[in-house]
This record gives structure tokens, sequence and C-alpha cells, in this order.
């Protein structure tokens, strides 16, 4: 008879169903896209992130146990720029102030750069 290996927590991973964000899969390949986004989320914001793997255990009978994962994560939300937008006494919304006059060019003025000095 030749001598099983017990499992561990490595092991378990990919036997080992679970959830993440709606999405059901093995363990191991909802861990692997948790990390990445929290990853990719912590290098775009600059702030921290969390993630946590859940595995709760059940005992069916004297031979087996139960299972179940679930995979959370705590990410930092990115920050929406913010519009400034004119209105006007009726309620009205505008790009430019009404307020401010036009000036008088009939064509777009040209970005002038300043003159450099010879070294």
């Amino acid at each position: 008879m030749e001598k099983k290996e017990p499992l561990s927590f490595i092991t378990t991973m990919p036997l080992i169903e679970g959830s993440y964000k709606g999405n059901v899969d093995t363990l191991d390949e909802l861990v692997k896209e948790a990390f990445t986004e929290a990853i990719k989320r912590v290098l775009s914001t600059g702030k921290t992130g969390k993630l946590t793997v859940t595995m709760a255990f059940s005992r069916k009978d004297d031979f087996r146990i139960e299972i179940t994962g679930d995979v959370t994560t705590k990410l930092p939300e990115f920050k929406s720029d913010i519009r400034s937008i004119y209105h006007d006494q009726k309620g009205n919304l505008f790009l430019d102030d009404p307020r401010q006059a036009n000036l008088p060019f009939s064509t777009p003025l040209k970005q002038v750069k300043q003159n450099q000095e010879a070294a």
C-alpha cells in the first residue's frame, strides 16, 4: 500500500471552489485575479489595498470535511477629476463664464514660444 501525502493549504487551493465579485472558480484562480486587480489599483492610486482569503470548514461525517472558499478585496478607489462648470441666474450651464465677453479675434490665437538665447 502506497503512502498518501496529506494536503496542505497551497495544494488545497486549486481543489476548493470559491467566489470573488460574483465569479465562481477555484480559490487559486480567484486569488490570482484579486491579486492582479489589487496591485494595479494600488499602483495607480498610490493608496493601500487588502486581499483576504477565507476558507470555511464543516465536518460532514467521521471521515469527511467540507471546505468552501471566499476571496475579498478592499481596494483603493480611483479619484475622479472635478470639472468646474459655470451657470447663469436662470440655472443654465456653460463651459465658459457667461459673464466674460469673448475676445474679438476671428481665428484662434497661436501659442508663441519665448525666444531662447544662444548658449
